[in-house]
């Protein structure tokens, strides 16, 4: 389940899943984790966040995907195999992805469960605590919204900047032809 956190201005996902197939990753070389972080090249204090589930940057990802040799998408998710024949001999880390035979979907349980404590707050009657419910989902679908306009006028400025570069050597002959 994954929830953002925040420190010191900056925002960050926090996924206990992952942390624990982190931590599996270790075990399984039998390091601990000063070890594991000397030889991954991240700090202690690094490895112990992420193995609590905080979610690394870019590089320290790839670093941990470079040690321990495993497929990013199982790392992140859970889903597929950590690495190749692993399902056969660890069959304990590899997730079958989860099927919801009434919808037809791949809902994830951690979904399914936040839906069912959110409908339990809403029963409740609680006003406080649905009203609270209410304003954090309402702002989380409109960081959603915010960020996915602002994806959408970055391919709009990279689609104009290209014309105008495209467009660029153009004006430059109708400069040239129209000075002399």
């Amino acid at each position: 389940m994954q929830h953002q956190c925040c420190a010191k201005n900056k925002v960050f996902v926090k996924d206990k899943a992952f942390g624990e197939r982190l931590k599996l990753l270790r075990n399984r070389l039998h390091l601990t984790q000063v070890e594991a972080a000397k030889r991954v090249g991240v700090s202690h204090k690094a490895l112990q966040d992420h193995e609590s589930g905080r979610l690394p940057n870019g590089s320290n990802l790839q670093k941990y995907l470079i040690f321990y040799n495993c497929d990013r998408n199982w790392l992140l998710t859970g889903e597929g195999e950590p690495f190749p024949g692993a399902r056969e001999k660890h069959s304990e880390v590899c997730r079958e992805p989860y099927i919801n035979k009434d919808r037809g979907t791949d809902e994830d349980p951690a979904v399914a469960e936040l839906l069912e404590l959110a409908r339990k707050v809403l029963k409740s009657g609680n006003r406080v605590a649905c009203e609270a419910l209410e304003r954090n989902i309402r702002y989380f679908a409109h960081a959603i919204e915010v960020e996915e306009r602002f994806r959408r006028l970055e391919s709009r400025l990279s689609a104009l900047e290209e014309r105008l570069r495209v467009a660029q050597p153009g004006e430059e002959r109708l400069r040239k032809s129209a000075a002399t």
